[in-house]
């Protein structure tokens, strides 16, 4: 039988019937409660509370249950994607920019930014950003051009430095629409979505039955978001077992086993394991 880690996963889901999930995890079985509707993108935990992006253009900042403390709706159409927090700054990705907007918590006052590319529209289409110490990682589709024009195999993952956010480094590069990067130790894991895979430096660690975008770690699990197989003909998915459905896979990385849940929803975005 497969056996949970007893836990909360906050899990956000964008688009159509987006929203937020909290799941409740015991051994044996899982609870799952929808918090809030909309199209909801990267979530981070910053004290108590949480700071919440969505696709509306806002920052919301939530107090423990959820209910909001502040908000910030920018000025312009950004297309918001995934979110870091770090000594008291929120690092939010402006995709239609290039760019990561650096807010100071908790008045969510733009203060700065780390500019990918200069063209105000989407050329790299950034999407999800991680911290540690040092560094910040920031995952894209493209380095250079057009990222619909370019090869699907053009997704990469920068290096950026947290103190002066100038370029370091290229980290990881030729991925095929990476997502979701998250640093466990000296390792550092992401989504290759579009190969329906999680990869752990250069070696796949999992491989999905969908788009794998939303990536969290607690113990010996990990738990990947898979979003519905968008633009994908029947018969196409049947000959490449491919799967529709929309959930999480909760994957035992020391067994090597996976148990799938379905969620009421067409797409995942972002997983954040709550440890308060």
């Amino acid at each position: 039988m497969f056996k949970f880690d007893s836990c909360k996963v906050l899990v956000t889901c964008c688009n159509l019937m987006g929203g937020l999930y909290e799941i409740y995890f015991d051994e044996q079985d899982y609870h799952i409660k929808k918090i809030l509707e909309g199209d909801c993108r990267g979530i981070a935990k910053y004290s108590d509370n949480y700071v919440l992006v969505t696709n509306s253009s806002e920052i919301l900042l939530l107090d423990f249950n959820y209910q909001t403390i502040k908000s910030y709706k920018t000025e312009e159409i950004l297309d918001l994607h995934g979110v870091a927090v770090r000594d008291e700054k929120a690092y939010v990705v402006e995709t239609r920019r290039n760019a990561v907007g650096v807010y100071r918590l908790p008045d969510l006052v733009k203060i700065e930014e780390l500019r990918i590319s200069q063209e105000d529209y989407d050329v790299n289409h950034v999407n999800d950003i991680c911290i540690d110490q040092e560094n910040i990682y920031v995952s894209m589709f493209s380095s250079s051009g057009e990222w619909r024009k370019n090869s699907i195999y053009s997704g990469l993952v920068k290096e950026y430095s947290l103190l002066d956010l100038s370029y370091v480094n290229t980290v990881f590069c030729d991925l095929k629409h990476p997502h979701s990067v998250i640093k466990e130790g000296e390792n550092i894991l992401y989504c290759n979505s579009a190969d329906f895979e999680v990869m752990e430096n250069k070696n796949t660690i999992f491989r999905g039955l969908g788009y794998t975008r939303g990536l969290a770690a607690n113990n010996e699990f990990i738990y990947i978001g898979q979003s519905e197989s968008r633009n994908i003909e029947v018969s196409r998915q049947n000959r490449l077992n491919i799967s529709l459905d929309c959930g999480i896979n909760v994957f035992n990385i020391r067994e090597k086993v996976s148990r799938f849940i379905t969620l009421p929803s067409k797409e995942v975005y972002a997983i954040l394991v709550n440890h308060a």
